[in-house]
Parts: C-alpha cells; structure tokens; sequence
C-alpha cells in the first residue's frame, strides 16, 4: 500500500484509526513494527526491556510486526505481546524458518496466517515497513542498522510519514544520538527532521512518543534544504 498519506486519528482506542490514502473510512489497528537482535548472547536486560515493550504496545491495543524469530529481541517482543494476550504477526525469509517462533507455526510446523514467508531479504523488508505504522528499533547490529536507517532515509525524502523511534536500553544508541545531532548542526540532515524520530530512554518515553506524534511538525519533499 501506499504510505503517502498518514493519520493516527486515536492511538489509545483499542482499534486505532489510519487514514490510508485520503480514504478516512479506512480502518484497521495501528501496527508497530519492531526491529531488534536475534543474539541469544547479549546482556539480559535487552531482553526484559524489549519484552516489556511487546507487552506495552499490546496493552495499547496496538497489534504488533516484527521478522519473527524465537531468539533474541524478536523473541522478547514476541513474547511480551502474547503475556498480554495482543496480536503480533511477522514476515519471515524463508531460509530462517527453522528458526521461527513456535507461536507463527501450527502443530505441523506449518505456517499459520499470521506468518508472511518470503523468498528474499528484501521482501522480507519491504514486507515489515508495509506493515507498520510506526518503527521501534530495539538494540541490534547491522540487520537491525540497515533497518531503522532505510526507514530514517525515506522518511527524510518524504517516502512516509511514520514516527521512528530507537530505543535506548542501556545507552546502546547514545552513539548514534550524538552523531543524528552532529549530521543536522553540519546539515547534512534538515533540522525539523529532529521531529520524525526520538532516542527513547525507557518503553513508557517510546509509547508516550508515538501517541503525541504530530507528522505536521516535519513535512519533507525531496530537494528540499530548508
């Protein structure tokens, strides 16, 4: 679907309304797509936030996305949403699914219809950013880099309209706060972009961001310097 047109019209409803395409009778649950580690060696607490975070986002009423595995943060996020009983679908390359979340498979080990199996990375990407209304990057390594930048970068050229956020669970993203800060003060990158995206510092900072988001505040064309 297009993702020209972006209107959260009441995030806290336990079925928010999105305007797709000019079309305000259109509605289905606000989804959050989530991108983290699939790293089963990392500290303990990446994983307990980002739980946590799964389990927010289903307290919203929010559905959530994310690529589906059963390790790591995928895993974590997964988890989290179904203590709260909340919806979670995902999109998975075909050559992970033997390392799929048990939770998107039948008894048979088949896919069931929450579950997207595609044939190549870039499906699989391409599937996770249709999907989502809004993006939480958790901690991760180049996956989930290649991820949230691909979405910063069409949001900056006015690709989308939909909030991003990283969460900073133990100052994992400081680095990359300081360089964001740095690229629009040398402007390289548009200071009203500032608006599209936040460094959340814990799970309650993420949520209250994507409820109070205002898409007005940074309206991007491409070729624009100012």
């Amino acid at each position: 679907r297009s993702c020209s047109t972006f209107c959260l019209l009441n995030p806290s409803s336990k079925s928010a309304n999105i305007a797709m395409n000019g079309d305000s009778s259109s509605t289905r649950p606000f989804t959050v797509c989530i991108y983290g580690s699939a790293s089963n060696r990392i500290h303990e607490e990446y994983r307990q936030v980002t739980f946590d975070l799964g389990a927010h986002i289903a307290r919203q009423g929010w559905h959530q996305v994310n690529g589906g595995g059963s390790t790591g943060l995928m895993c974590a996020a997964t988890d989290g949403a179904l203590s709260e009983n909340g919806h979670v679908s995902a999109v998975i390359y075909d050559k992970f699914l033997k390392y799929c979340h048990p939770h998107f498979l039948d008894d048979h080990g088949n896919p069931r219809p929450s579950l997207e199996v595609v044939d190549s990375m870039t499906l699989r990407k391409k599937g996770l950013y249709d999907s989502g209304d809004a993006f939480i990057a958790a901690p991760g390594g180049l996956g989930t880099m290649e991820e949230i930048m691909e979405v910063l970068s069409w949001r900056q050229i006015g690709l989308h309209e939909k909030p991003i956020v990283f969460l900073n669970t133990r100052g994992f993203y400081d680095e990359i706060a300081r360089w964001m800060i740095k690229a629009m003060e040398e402007e390289f990158i548009i200071d009203r972009f500032k608006f599209t995206y936040t460094i959340a510092g814990s799970v309650g900072e993420a949520i209250d961001f994507l409820h109070k988001y205002d898409k007005s505040k940074a309206v991007f064309e491409i070729g624009q310097k100012t």
